[in-house]
């Protein structure tokens, strides 16, 4: 066996060992690894192991340089999920040898691993943590049958269902238009300024259809009332797993619950396609209403953890903001850590 930076894989081997890992995610794929280094303007730092011509795993690592030294991420931006993808025992210790020396080197402050909620154990199986932070993965599981309106509406909460029922009778429509991406990005800034957090970039919004293709890797889908759009909502697709990514609802249209009519459509098209899970994203235990109204969606828990190191104690003395400051679209380490 031998080590290879991912530079050197072809972006079709990786997919292809990719798509021979059902936990592999999104997050683990050649073009989201790219939409990050041109967004976060990071290095990656990621590794496969080989036999030969085959892959037996990868591990995807993103570096960032700071004040206090450089800080590794698997993954960073928005909850991405990271963790060591591996076909034997023997790759995966490979890996993590490889991590663990990583982590080790000269000049780094910092180190998260995030695992997969798929692969819960063993992708950071061997990565160890001086700190850990916890998330709730909830996942919805598709089946085919799902794509049937009136069954994927009964295997709902009744909560559920009656603000499904409610935007229908408000008379909310529901496509998916990718001319309506810049409409949605305003509408998300203008949610996330009314909660006073961080929104995703334009960049973002601009990096996705130059890097992904739409319809079969991404959706905008949209809810329009009176011919304006009152909700839309990101998706992504990728080995049988669509990503929540970015939901959007105008404050006035609320009420209506267009944005439960856009995810109830977006679900159904989700299962037909022949979707394993719906990923609605981690939770932290704090958010119980957001935790309430993913679970109503019949969702699975599936808990997953942020394993870090940290090289420089300097940074226990920052605030968060000046964390936020330092590694924008990083996780450098758990809040509660501060002052340790």
């Amino acid at each position: 066996m031998k080590l290879l930076d991912l530079a050197e894989v072809t972006d079709d081997a990786q997919d292809a060992f990719l798509r021979g890992c059902p936990e592999a995610m999104l997050y683990h794929s050649p073009k989201y690894r790219r939409l990050l280094v041109e967004l976060l303007k990071c290095r990656p730092l990621g590794v496969a192991v080989a036999d030969g011509d085959e892959l037996l795993g990868i591990a995807t690592v993103m570096e960032t340089e700071g004040q206090l030294g450089r800080v590794i991420n698997s993954l960073p931006f928005f909850g991405s999920n990271g963790g060591l993808l591996a076909r034997s025992d023997v790759a995966r210790r490979a890996l993590s040898d490889w991590y663990r020396d990583l982590v080790a080197s000269d000049g780094i402050a910092a180190a998260t691993m995030v695992e997969n909620p798929l692969a819960r154990g063993t992708s950071v199986d061997g990565v160890e943590g001086q700190f850990t932070d916890e998330r709730i993965g909830q996942l919805t599981p598709l089946t085919a049958d799902k794509a049937s309106p009136d069954i994927l509406m009964a295997s709902l909460h009744s909560k559920t269902r009656n603000m499904v029922r409610k935007a229908r009778s408000s008379d909310i429509s529901v496509d998916t238009d990718a001319g309506q991406l810049e409409a949605l990005a305003r509408i998300h800034f203008e949610n996330m300024r009314a909660m006073s957090a961080s929104p995703k970039p334009d960049r973002f919004f601009e990096l996705v259809p130059q890097l992904f293709k739409e319809g079969d890797e991404w959706q905008c889908w949209v809810g329009r009332r009176d011919g304006e759009v009152a909700a839309a909502l990101l998706v992504f697709h990728f080995n049988g797993v669509t990503e929540y990514f970015t939901p959007a609802v105008r404050e006035k249209d609320r009420a209506s619950q267009a944005l439960s009519l856009v995810i109830f459509e977006a679900m159904r098209d989700s299962a037909q396609r022949g979707m394993r899970w719906w990923n609605w994203g981690g939770t932290w235990r704090s958010q119980q209403s957001v935790y309430r109204f993913k679970s109503r969606w019949g969702t699975i828990d599936m808990p997953y953890r942020y394993c870090t190191v940290v090289r420089n104690r300097a940074l226990l003395s920052l605030s968060p903001a000046e964390l936020l400051a330092a590694y924008p679209s990083f996780y450098v380490l758990p809040f509660e850590a501060l002052g340790a």
